[in-house]
């Protein structure tokens, strides 16, 4: 048997199936409108439309509502049972117009607008909506509940063995030989844990002395005073050569008529302090 003969068997069974859901007088009609004959369904919310409300439920988009015809197109037994967890016209209509007043309702006399209006409220908005919990709701629910409690003791046991296995030495052949506690006192000990090995300091290219002496002569703080003094008694001295040491040096590119204007102006600050100097003296 081909897979196109096989497909076509499983579509007709589920059209049998869906005209004995429409044989229910609350599927029959229209879930929006209430107009004859209802013989398209929004597939993932679980009803029966007409003709002009299933084009007005195309529009809202696959993602809302997903159209399909239950009598021309071709279903599939996941598409169905998931069709029928949803109950049908009435026991949606009880969630998605839980809070529907009977004036707002639509009827198949509503204009276009008033229809496109409703449905948009109904589905889109979710102006009416309440979530009432249904039988298959609850099935689902308990189903739930059941595989994550069968999930959870899974997990435990599993825990539980593996412990058992690590504290007794079971399990594999390769844990066997090993013990991992003291079972003659009954209590469980963990492995012994070797200490840290002490770090070695880094090897040098240079020996401790060496080290010692390098640290000193860049950290000697009364090699750096001793500098300083020196410096401010050349600044403090009378002698001209002093001066003129103190003054930066020049680049050999540079002109020798600039050396001679630095050093003459050196000299004449000079003679300029000791004129002053001697004037002070004089005043004494």
């Amino acid at each position: 048997m081909s897979s196109s003969s096989s497909s076509s068997i499983i579509a007709e069974k589920c059209r049998k199936e869906l005209k004995e859901m429409m044989k229910d007088p609350r599927n029959k009609k229209c879930a929006d409108c209430g107009n004859y004959p209802a013989t398209w369904t929004s597939c993932n919310i679980g009803i029966f439309l007409c003709f002009r409300c299933s084009g007005i439920h195309r529009g809202l988009g696959v993602q809302i509502s997903f159209v399909k015809s239950a009598t021309l197109d071709d279903w599939n037994h996941k598409l169905l049972s998931r069709f029928k967890e949803q109950g049908g016209n009435h026991m949606i209509n009880l969630r998605y117009e839980a809070k529907l007043i009977a004036d707002e309702k639509i009827n198949d006399s509503s204009t276009q607008i008033e229809v496109v209006k409703f449905i948009r409220n109904k589905y889109e908005k979710k102006i009416w909506f309440k979530n009432i919990k249904t039988s298959s709701s609850l099935k689902k629910e308990k189903k739930t509940r059941n595989r994550t409690k069968s999930k959870t003791t899974s997990r435990k046991s599993s825990n539980a063995t593996s412990y058992e296995q690590y504290t007794n030495g079971g399990g594999s052949s390769r844990n066997r030989g090993k013990s991992y506690g003291s079972r003659q006192s009954g209590i469980t000990q963990s492995p012994a844990i070797k200490p840290m090995p002490e770090l070695n300091k880094r090897d040098s290219f240079l020996s401790n002395n060496e080290l010692d002496l390098f640290y000193k002569e860049s950290h000697d703080d009364d090699k750096a005073i001793k500098q300083q003094q020196e410096l401010q008694k050349k600044r403090d001295s009378k002698d001209v050569m002093d001066l003129i040491q103190e003054y930066p040096s020049f680049d050999d590119n540079n002109n020798n008529n600039n050396k001679d204007k630095a050093k003459s102006n050196i000299l004449s600050k000079y003679h300029n302090n000791m004129n002053n100097m001697n004037n002070m003296n004089n005043m004494n």
